[in-house]
């Protein structure tokens, strides 16, 4: 496969599955084949576009410089990214609401600027772009056999009920907001916007907001998996080991400043 066309029936359809790993060869799973299918701009759909586009980004920046394999790598990824129009779409129907694409910008750089783990950036990365593997998902593509929440039971798990309407998390989410009042004195709310996407605003200061809400959805995703209910206790260790793990980084790298004023009270 080199091209978008690769992907199409005679009929300009999107092969299924089962038909495009025989078709190809392909040992990936199901989640797989649902994330690429997700990541093809809106606008191509239905239509037998080639990607005949040569990646040619410009390095002549970079003769007769010393450069790491992170400058290339960074410089090919400009020169082939493309805005996720179909996911910007979905967020905005779903939710109601009327974020423009430079909104939707800040809130893909605010994955980057929120947290150094990787951990935390792909969780997030899957949220952003609705390819985590929610009970519906999974049930969608026969892998499980019910799509109910893994907390409720009663409910059919979405990301939206996953991480804000369930009432075991209502539950989690009140216990953070009690965790960050008694003892930094924050005192935090968390609208859907923010649970999902974070505090967008394109600033370092008050970083530990979006890292309290990162390090809360780490949790809930985490007990899920585990079949346990969401655990003040557990989003507590580890919102504490992602600290500290970053004062380790800002302390070898002669950037406290930097980190006090991310982590603010919870420093």
């Amino acid at each position: 496969m080199n091209y978008y066309k690769d992907l199409l029936d005679t009929n300009g359809k999107i092969y299924n599955f089962d038909t495009l790993s025989h078709k190809y060869g392909l040992h990936g799973n199901v989640l797989h084949y649902h994330s690429l299918v997700a990541a093809i701009p809106l606008h191509w759909k239905g239509k037998k576009k080639t990607l005949e586009k040569t990646v040619s980004p410009n390095f002549d920046k970079l003769k007769c410089k010393t450069f790491k394999s992170r400058t290339i790598y960074t410089a090919l990824i400009k020169a082939v990214s493309s805005f996720p129009e179909n996911t910007v779409a979905k967020w905005n129907e779903y939710l109601g609401l009327d974020l423009d694409n430079e909104a939707w910008q800040s809130i893909f750089q605010n994955l980057y600027t929120t947290s150094m783990s990787a951990q935390l950036r792909a969780l997030q990365y899957k949220i952003l772009h609705r390819t985590l593997a929610t009970n519906r998902m999974l049930h969608i593509w026969n892998i499980i056999d019910h799509e109910l929440c893994s907390f409720c039971m009663t409910e059919t798990e979405t990301l939206t009920h996953l991480f804000y309407h369930c009432n075991f998390t209502k539950n989690f989410w009140a216990k953070v907001k009690s965790y960050a009042y008694d003892e930094f004195h924050i005192d935090l709310e968390f609208s859907i916007k923010d649970v999902l996407f974070g505090n967008y605003d394109d600033n370092t200061e008050g970083k530990y907001y979006d890292m309290m809400i990162i390090a809360g959805k780490w949790t809930i995703f985490q007990c899920k998996v585990a079949c346990c209910n969401p655990s003040i206790e557990y989003f507590i260790k580890k919102l504490n080991e992602f600290k500290g793990i970053e004062l380790k980084l800002a302390e070898q790298n002669n950037n406290l400043f930097q980190y006090y004023l991310k982590w603010g009270p919870l420093a």
